[in-house]
């Protein structure tokens, strides 16, 4: 990709071809979204975040429809202290632009310890263009980024984009075996995937009949996370 990745909010949103929208939803990967997408947009989630036991941060994921456009934005903040003086420290924000379940544009800012990235992709000529860190790079459609595990198809798509680096992740997945589990102190059934992915990565999401997330657990950095609603 010779040029950036243009994602200022000024700009006018991509729209996918009616032609790619059936051949994704054909192909599987919007898994049912798409209804939700049309019909209003998904509740806001809140998950707390906690390494060793310990909460640590919140990470709050908002939704709101314009049109046929489901705009979401993902704020994490997380801090690690010992002895109550912060040793560590992590902001992100992303805000997305999703039409027909699928990732149409991504701008995502992270301050990770004093160290700041911007990562961007957008849809350009029936691909998603990424730019970042890392570099440039193209991927196909239903592609989406590493914390977009509130979209249950995060389990069937074709890549994952590191929010970070804007490196493409290859990952696998297995399960969907359903497991009851504490959500807010009650017994639910749930949907566990596990994941493995490229740099040790690993992890597992659970969702509830419906397709919402309700408890994720990530490995990174030899670091392992809860996130609890």
């Amino acid at each position: 990709m010779a040029q950036s990745v243009a994602c200022s909010s000024a700009g006018a949103t991509p729209r996918l071809g009616r032609r790619q929208a059936i051949a994704l939803a054909g192909s599987g990967m919007v898994v049912g979204f798409v209804n939700r997408v049309v019909a209003a947009a998904p509740a806001n989630i809140q998950l707390n975040v906690y390494r060793k036991g310990s909460l640590i941060g919140t990470h709050v994921i908002r939704f709101s429809q314009t049109s046929d456009i489901l705009k979401v934005t993902s704020q994490i903040d997380l801090q690690v202290k010992v002895a109550f003086i912060t040793v560590y420290s992590y902001q992100q924000t992303a805000n997305d632009d999703w039409e027909n379940g699928v990732l149409v544009r991504s701008r995502i800012q992270t301050n990770d310890d004093g160290k700041e990235t911007l990562v961007q992709a957008e849809v350009r000529d029936g691909q998603l263009a990424v730019q970042g860190p890392s570099g440039s790079s193209t991927t196909q459609l239903g592609a989406m980024t590493d914390i977009s595990f509130w979209n249950q198809a995060i389990t069937q798509g074709p890549a994952l984009i590191d929010s970070q680096t804007a490196e493409l992740i290859k990952i696998q997945v297995e399960g969907g075996t359903k497991e009851r589990i504490m959500v807010r102190g009650q017994a639910v059934e749930a949907r566990r995937f596990s994941m493995t992915g490229t740099k040790g990565r690993s992890g597992s999401v659970w969702y509830d009949d419906a397709g919402s997330l309700v408890k994720a657990i990530v490995t990174t950095r030899g670091e392992t996370l809860d996130y609890e609603l």
